[in-house]
Formats: C-alpha cells, sequence, structure tokens
C-alpha cells in the first residue's frame, strides 16, 4: 500500500488542490445554467438526448448508485485510513455524521420513493465522479487532516451553522416528498407545488440544500465545505430558475409572489 502512503505524503495541499478545482469550475455551471443550458433529467429529458447522454437507467438505481461515493469514500477513509486524533474528535466526528447522515438518507432512502423518468448513463456518471471528489474532499478533512479542539463545540460559529444545516435539511427532505407526494398512483403529470416553502419559492428543495450546505460551511469553517456550498449554489440555483420559468408558461394560474430559489429576492 506504498501508493496509498505517497498520495497522503501532503494530503492537505491535495484537499487544496480539490477545493480550487471545485472554485473553479463553480462560475462555468452556474453561468451555463443560467444562460438557458439544461440538464438532461426529468422534465427536461427528451429522446434527442439518447445521442449525447446514452442509455437511459432506472432511475431509482442511477440515483443509489451516483450518490453512493459520498457514502463509501467516508467509510473507507474512517475505517482504513483515519487519523486517529481526527476521528478521537467529537466535533470532527459530529461534522462527519452530518455529512454521511445527508447521504445515508439520499443514497439508500430517498431513491426508493422516486417515480420520475429513468436517468440518462452519462448524467448519472458526471454525478458519480462529482461525488467521489467531493466525498473525499470533505471527509479527508474530518478524518485525516484537521482537529477540531472541544472549544469548537461552544462555538457561536459551530452552533449557528448547526441550526442552518438542519433547517435546510429539513425544508429540503420536506420540499422532496412534497414533489413525489403531487404524484399518485399511475398519474405522472406535473403540478403545482403547494406548501411549506413552496408557498416562497419555486425551487424549495434546492433552497433547502443550499441552505443545508451552506450550514455545513459555517459549523465547519473549513475551505472544503465552504467550495462544496459554493457548487451546490451554483449547480441548483440556477436549476431552480429554470423550473420557476418552466411553471409560468406552463400553468396560468401559478402564484406569481413566487420567487425562483432565494425567498423574496430571486
Amino acid at each position: 500500500m506504498e501508493w496509498v502512503a505517497r498520495l497522503f505524503e501532503d494530503e492537505g495541499q491535495l484537499l487544496k488542490g480539490i477545493g480550487w478545482t471545485l472554485l473553479g469550475v463553480t462560475p462555468v455551471v452556474f453561468g451555463m445554467l443560467v444562460s438557458g443550458m439544461r440538464a438532461a433529467y426529468g422534465r427536461y429529458s427528451t429522446d434527442a438526448d439518447m445521442t449525447k447522454y446514452g442509455c437511459q437507467i432506472n432511475g431509482k438505481v442511477a440515483w443509489m448508485i451516483q450518490e453512493s461515493p459520498c457514502l463509501l469514500v467516508p467509510a473507507a477513509l474512517y475505517f482504513l485510513y483515519p487519523n486517529e486524533a481526527c476521528v478521537s474528535s467529537t466535533a470532527n466526528r459530529i461534522l462527519l455524521s452530518l455529512f454521511v447522515g445527508h447521504y445515508i438518507h439520499r443514497t439508500l432512502i430517498f431513491p426508493t420513493f422516486l417515480k420520475g423518468k429513468p436517468t440518462r448513463l452519462m448524467m448519472m456518471l458526471m454525478a458519480f465522479v462529482f461525488c467521489i471528489f467531493n466525498g473525499y474532499l470533505q471527509a479527508a478533512w474530518l478524518t485525516r487532516v484537521h482537529v477540531y479542539d472541544e472549544a469548537w463545540l461552544i462555538d457561536p460559529r459551530f452552533i449557528v451553522g448547526l441550526l442552518v444545516f438542519f433547517t435546510g435539511m429539513a425544508i429540503n427532505m420536506h420540499s422532496d416528498y412534497t414533489l413525489i407526494g403531487l404524484r399518485k398512483g399511475s398519474d405522472k403529470g406535473y403540478k403545482i407545488p403547494r406548501g411549506g416553502m413552496f408557498e416562497f419559492v419555486s425551487g424549495a428543495n434546492f433552497f433547502g440544500e443550499i441552505l443545508e450546505w451552506t450550514g455545513f460551511a459555517i459549523a465547519s469553517w473549513s475551505f472544503p465545505a465552504l467550495c462544496f456550498a459554493a457548487f451546490t449554489f451554483s449547480n441548483t440555483a440556477p436549476r431552480g430558475y429554470q423550473h420557476h420559468q418552466w411553471y409560468l408558461s406552463k400553468f396560468e394560474d401559478y402564484p406569481k409572489s413566487r420567487r425562483a430559489v432565494i425567498p423574496f429576492i430571486w
């Protein structure tokens, strides 16, 4: 396992490199989506996408596969290559539990409720690769690189970050299951989502996820978490805006007071 030792020789610099790469991609992704590019999934997937994005994969299976690295990579680092000082820290374990807990739900529970269209192979692979790098970025910081002392548990940033994280998680989960609940039985049509944060924004699930990882970045006060929060915004906020425009064009009675992603603002 010498290659592992060489890889981890200067792991802090490796994480910085991955983080800066992620930050560099962030404005590109935001710009492409805002300018009109749509990911070929769900309501935006067409038969013409077959030539660009490959064959269709069962939506539930694809979701489990693409999200799985954010469980498998942290597990490998925690159990096989841990820094004992990191994994012995209470704050490190709490922060790692937030990340892993989110992906336990997203990988193993949430997909079982999905009723949407199949996913294109390329879309699944792109998400899978991102989750490999992000899973390593977040987990390596918490299991191998940085040690939070016990004083961090009462630091205002940690406490506020936890509150923001769990608020975002609650909004995200409620919104996701609200959308799933709109389709009952064999009904595959689209309806106007109502209740919860959907009364304020069209992309309530995206707003919840943005809030969630912003809270994680505050609670950890780390460069890796900041990179993830920034990328989450760049990837989900424009998609919320696209959904908002789609709802307005499809439903004449769509609430005009709703914003796209950020309540009262955008």
